[in-house]
């Protein structure tokens, strides 16, 4: 249990985004038109003219997610359940203070993102916040054991930049700093409930009696005769830092599976996380990078494809996103849907190029994916001249792969 699954209950009601901090954290994003966003929560900042993939490790927080949002894989940042260069960008906001091995996150972004690594954080070094101060300066030094100061963001992140972020006055989201000028907030429980400095902080009894001071030098104008000026200041650097590093070097293809890593990575990886990889890798059939040779070889030996390259190429294609489903099907069954609510499934046509999503519920997606043979694709994603259409419907076809060489024949004409 994550400590969002006991803390976490009615978190999306106040922890949503701010359009202002939004667009500085999608503009870092760049070009990229595939994410995994990690440590996702319930959704916030995602961006949503690209496709995303959310990776949260707690169940309480995944099932918050609002209808219609990227589909989500239940696991942990330590322990990204995608292959090297498996997307373009990984973003992570506000979210690194929760990891078990924030180095060993930041690691596993780097890992599977072929282009950048954006990071949304609060640095404890540079913070003069008056709540922090003058009310719970305790907690203030708890905080700063959680959140690595830019200074190891940049050992981790070699080349990084980092951006203030300035907090608005009006600030759309309820985590801790949005409400720095306008402090009534923190009287309120529900706010409290959603910040984990009030709710998982050390010593609640003297948090208590810090709140009631606070409330104290509310009704007596206190607050406001040290602050007043904060009520109609626009905006205010509270320590919240933007990082974001770019790949100088292009990674390589996508392997089928996780490439093998070094022993100072490995040894980052936490027990628990060793143990979902072996339970996931006994449950699940996956595709075995000899067969997918052995099925080249055969395009080349069989059909007009002669070029081994190739054919190899569109079969690490179509695996690549099977395999990636794979992981959708493991973490979807993990969260309490609907059985008739339809899930979001990456497109597993030929394109090289398509990051598309098709819907389906679950039940009919593992129906179908029984047999290895058998794709769930878009209307219109189908090549009659290779694939054998099993079931058409209105939202996806499921097609089974008749030739694979002439399937990249007719990929490579595009």
């Amino acid at each position: 249990m994550t400590s969002y699954d006991r803390i976490g209950v009615g978190y999306a009601k106040l922890r949503r985004p701010d359009p202002r901090i939004a667009a500085s954290i999608h503009a870092a994003l760049g070009a990229a038109s595939t994410v995994v966003n990690v440590g996702a929560g319930a959704g916030s900042y995602e961006p949503d003219d690209r496709w995303v993939l959310a990776v949260e490790p707690s169940a309480v927080m995944a099932g918050q997610r609002p209808p219609g949002s990227a589909p989500v894989l239940v696991a942990s940042a330590e322990s990204l359940p995608l292959a090297d260069g498996t997307v373009d960008a990984a973003m992570a906001t506000l979210s690194l203070h929760h990891w078990r091995d924030w180095r060993a996150g930041v690691a596993e972004m780097r890992r599977v993102a072929r282009q950048r690594v954006v990071i949304l954080t609060w640095d404890p070094d540079a913070c003069d916040f008056w709540l922090r101060r003058e009310y719970v300066p305790w907690l203030l030094e708890w905080d700063a054991t959680r959140f690595p100061t830019i200074a190891e963001m940049r050992g981790a992140l070699p080349g990084a930049s980092v951006e203030p972020v300035p907090i608005p006055h009006d600030c759309e989201d309820g985590f801790l700093g949005a409400w720095w000028a306008r402090p009534e907030a923190y009287l309120d429980p529900e706010v409290q409930r959603s910040n984990s400095l009030f709710a998982l902080g050390p010593d609640r009894p003297r948090l208590e009696a810090a709140l009631e001071r606070l409330a104290e030098d509310l009704r007596s104008g206190a607050w406001d005769a040290r602050h007043s000026e904060l009520r109609t200041r626009e905006s205010a650097d509270l320590g919240y830092r933007l990082v974001t590093a770019r790949r100088r070097s292009p990674t390589p293809p996508v392997p089928l599976r996780r490439a093998p890593r070094t022993a100072a990575a490995a040894g980052r990886r936490h027990p628990a996380a060793e143990a979902v990889a072996a339970d996931r890798s006994r449950r699940r059939p996956r595709l075995d990078e000899r067969a997918v040779r052995s099925r080249a070889r055969r395009a080349t030996l069989d059909g007009p494809m002669t070029d081994t390259g190739r054919a190899e190429r569109l079969a690490r294609n179509e695996a690549r996103w099977r395999e990636l489903n794979a992981e959708l099907e493991h973490g979807l069954s993990d969260v309490q849907r609907d059985p008739d609510e339809r899930a979001a499934f990456v497109c597993e046509c030929a394109r090289p190029d398509c990051v598309q999503m098709v819907k389906l519920p679950l039940d009919e997606y593992k129906r179908w994916h029984r047999d290895d043979r058998h794709f769930v694709v878009l209307p219109g994603h189908e090549y009659p001249e290779v694939e054998t259409v099993l079931e058409a419907n209105e939202d996806y076809f499921v097609i089974e792969k008749r030739d694979i060489g002439q399937v990249s024949d007719v990929v490579e004409r595009l």
